[in-house]
Parts: structure tokens; C-alpha cells; sequence
């Protein structure tokens, strides 16, 4: 007879942030969530931007999380972009997509998942939960001076707003 388990399932977090944040910054908003899931030994989904996501990385590598728990999650430029981009634009392609960089990943013992498309069609692969931080307007006032935005979205809000749609979706679907 098969009993009921009471082993719980592991969970997959995509973890993800600006790009611009240092270090002191991520350790303030993101350590005790990564801590809590490094605990729950859950996956885990990052990509292989600068900022919170390679930072996410470094972490959890230092942490002592093993490499087949990390899944990195790479977008490559769509078709009109990759025609369209001037040498730099490409070499920096090159540099975050190419057979070498995916190779280093690899070669750690990382899960590497490459995605056509813009980072939105990346960041909607699967995961259970995110674990991020969004930078409040006046922080973004603040930091970015002249060059502020008013308005301009970021990906990690639209990450945010992305898990509360959808929460929102299945709390509906349920009653």
C-alpha cells in the first residue's frame, strides 16, 4: 500500500533585477529570500544580465548551491535586431550569447536554456515564485538624474507585475 508523502516539492524561483545594482544593494533586498529557498533546497532561474541577476548567481554559487539547481535562462536578439545592429551592438551579443560564454556556464555544471526573443519571452519561462526587488521612483529619481524616465517601466516591475497577474488569475480561478 502506498502511504501519502509528506515530502514537499521542491519549488522554482526565477530570481531577477536591475542591472545597476551593487552589491550592498542586492545583499539588503535579496539575501534572506535566496537564504530561505537555498533552505527549501528549490531550483533556481536566473539570467546572464549584469546587476541582481549575475550577482543572484555569484551568490548561490558561493553559497554552496548545487550547479544542476541553477537553470540560466539566455535571450538571444531577435532577427530584425541582429541585421540591424552596428558592431558593437554585436559583439556585445556575441559576448553574453555566444558558443563560448554558453560553453563557460556548461562547463560549471549550470543548466543553460537559450530563448529567441526579447527578455520578456525569457523571463515568462516557468518558475513557481520570483524573488526580486523594485526600485522605488524616488530611488530612480535619485539615481538617475537627468537621464530619469517618468513612466519608463522596468523589466524587473513588469517580472512583478507578470507573478501578480497571474496570482491574481489562479485566486480567481479558485473560488
Amino acid at each position: 500500500m502506498d502511504l501519502p508523502t509528506t515530502e514537499k516539492q521542491c519549488r522554482v524561483a526565477f530570481t531577477s533585477g536591475h542591472i545597476d545594482l551593487p552589491e550592498a544593494q542586492f545583499l539588503e533586498h535579496y539575501r534572506k529570500a535566496l537564504d530561505s529557498a537555498i533552505d527549501a533546497k528549490d531550483q533556481f532561474i536566473v539570467s546572464n544580465a549584469g546587476g541582481a541577476d549575475s550577482l543572484a548567481l555569484q551568490y548561490l554559487l558561493r553559497q554552496g548551491v548545487d550547479p544542476v539547481q541553477i537553470t540560466i535562462y539566455i535571450h538571444t536578439p531577435p532577427e530584425h535586431r541582429q541585421k540591424n545592429s552596428n558592431a558593437k551592438i554585436g559583439a556585445i551579443d556575441e559576448l553574453r550569447t555566444g558558443d563560448a560564454t554558453l560553453a563557460t556556464y556548461e562547463k560549471q555544471g549550470l543548466n543553460v536554456r537559450v530563448i529567441k526573443g526579447w527578455h520578456t519571452q525569457r523571463d515568462a519561462a516557468m518558475s513557481d515564485y520570483d524573488i526580486l526587488w523594485v526600485r522605488s521612483d524616488e530611488e530612480t529619481k535619485v539615481l538617475y538624474g537627468k537621464k530619469y524616465r517618468p513612466g519608463r517601466i522596468s523589466g524587473t516591475q513588469k517580472n512583478k507585475s507578470r507573478r501578480d497577474a497571474l496570482a491574481q488569475e489562479q485566486r480567481s480561478a479558485s473560488c
